[in-house]
């Protein structure tokens, strides 16, 4: 039986995920929106240092999340500080190896000059880290090139957490 390998660019008209904290949760292979984590606050769906949604959109807890440009509706989550993250209940419909990558947006010198990384954790154990370099603004998307390929994933229901560290 062939091994499912998930496309690496992003789905053109990819059906939006919704919060989830349990049931069959996002299906993999596909998009996971980071504005739709999991459902149940700090400590719970996510982890942020600061207060409110300093961007004002999609939802009313701490996560900041902004309106952009890119698509309609079309939401972002920004003013991500260290060590925050976000959860997600997601749903793998067949065992086999997958690539991981990240659709994102900053400029250079924004106040971090080396690339951002996001470590992707399924069920706690670490299975890949993104590397993220300036894409050239905060409206010019990129999709990660330094895909992670061959993330061995087994089938049913599972936590993704996508931490932060810059």
């Amino acid at each position: 039986m062939p091994v499912p390998t998930p496309i690496a660019a992003p789905i053109p008209t990819p059906v939006p995920s919704t919060p989830s904290p349990t049931g069959t949760g996002i299906p993999i292979p596909g998009v996971v929106e980071v504005e739709n984590y999991d459902l149940g606050g700090q400590n719970v769906g996510y982890y942020d240092t600061t207060p409110g949604n300093s961007g004002g959109a999609y939802r009313t807890d701490d996560v900041d999340i902004q309106t952009c440009t890119d698509s309609t509706p079309c939401y972002a989550v920004g003013y991500i500080d260290p060590t925050e993250w976000l959860q997600f209940t997601v749903n793998i419909a067949t065992t086999g190896v997958y690539n991981i990558n990240a659709r994102y947006a900053y400029p250079a010198g924004t106040p971090i000059t080396v690339a951002r990384l996001i470590t992707v954790k399924i069920d706690g154990t670490q299975v890949a880290q993104l590397s993220l370099a300036p894409s050239g603004g905060w409206a010019a998307w990129a999709t990660s090139p330094n895909v992670q390929t061959n993330v061995p994933l087994t089938v049913g229901t599972h936590t993704l957490r996508l931490e932060f560290s810059q």
